[in-house]
């Protein structure tokens, strides 16, 4: 589980960071999470210097599918095979889970467009949304190979949120008249516990939508340097990311006075009683330039949000404190 780091390329500067100190630093944040298991990449935009802490294993994808999503989309949308005012209807069969807010609009409300969407998709953390987009460019199989394309591995995205959210709670397939979180959670905790627990254990394990530490961190990294996307469409999801403000912990807490955090945050619904994933990824702007990319995970945890969201802070305090030593 100790950090490993990819020596820079000749001519780079000196490394920022002694893996085995880094290491030692982690594993004791670590052993405050256990029996939760932590997991960690890192990669300093100055170097190059890449290290992970439990870097190569597998954690739920959850809500960073969004981020990959979106991507994948403008990527569409750079090579001119797909306009963001392209009109979308949504129809009862499109609805996805919680969190949709275009679900819960409807049918109040069906006509978007592929930028509203977008939008809506990381602003408002929309399922719904998200789902539309991948429908739209070819589902989770054109994303994954717009993925490989870039040469991006460790990431899996396998299944629409409207399948994986009921499957993992040993659910029936999910219908439009479960929209918003009152109904279904209420249909959610119909289910009983021991099979929603089977359920979700078998998610932890099966590999399907999974990304690595370190295949989070070269994601974004590749995003931050302008190798995915066109510099508009590289501004406009950095941008959005910018905006993602679900509040002042996690790794945002890490931070000194003037530093930007372009980031995404991550949860998997606790039940019961274990939060199978919870995580923070993102990149960490100093105001002296140096830029961080940055990938905490916690994976399996009992502790409560406030508990999951500390240790990840605490991960976030130790690697800018190992940059300033």
């Amino acid at each position: 589980t100790g950090c490993r780091a990819e020596p820079p390329m000749a001519g780079q500067l000196d490394p920022v960071f002694d893996p085995a100190r880094l290491s030692s630093r982690l594993q004791v944040v670590a052993g405050r999470a256990a029996p939760a298991v932590l997991g960690v990449g890192l990669l300093d935009g100055q170097t190059g210097q890449l290290l992970g802490f439990n870097g190569d294993r597998p954690f739920p994808l959850q809500d960073l599918s969004r981020l990959a999503i979106v991507a994948a989309v403008l990527a569409e949308v750079d090579a001119g095979k797909l306009s963001l005012s392209e009109p979308v209807i949504v129809r009862d069969i499109d609805l996805s889970p919680p969190p949709s807010p275009v679900a819960e609009a409807w049918p109040g409300r069906t006509a978007y467009t592929i930028g509203d969407l977008v939008d809506r998709t990381l602003s408002t953390a929309d399922n719904t949304a998200a789902d539309l987009l991948m429908k739209r460019i070819g589902g989770p199989g054109a994303v994954s190979a717009w993925l490989e394309l870039k040469d991006i591995s460790g990431l899996h995205l396998d299944r629409y949120a409207r399948q994986r959210e009921p499957e993992i709670n040993a659910m029936a397939s999910f219908r439009s008249d479960w929209k918003g979180e009152a109904a279904f959670e209420r249909q959610r905790l119909a289910v009983e516990p021991k099979d929603r627990s089977a359920a979700l254990q078998a998610y932890l394990t099966d590999g399907r939508d999974t990304v690595t530490p370190l295949a989070a961190v070269r994601f974004l990294d590749a995003l931050r340097a302008g190798q995915l996307l066109s510099p508009a469409s590289t501004g406009k999801l950095l941008g959005l990311m910018a905006l993602h403000r679900p509040g002042g912990d996690r790794l945002a807490a890490a931070l000194p006075a003037g530093s930007i955090l372009t980031h995404q945050t991550g949860n998997v619904r606790p039940d019961p009683g274990m939060a199978a994933a919870t995580s923070d990824i993102g990149i960490i702007s100093l105001l002296d330039g140096r830029q961080f990319v940055v990938a905490t995970f916690l994976g399996a945890s009992s502790a409560s949000d406030q508990v999951r969201s500390a240790l990840i802070t605490e991960v976030g305090r130790t690697i800018l404190a190992e940059a300033r030593a």
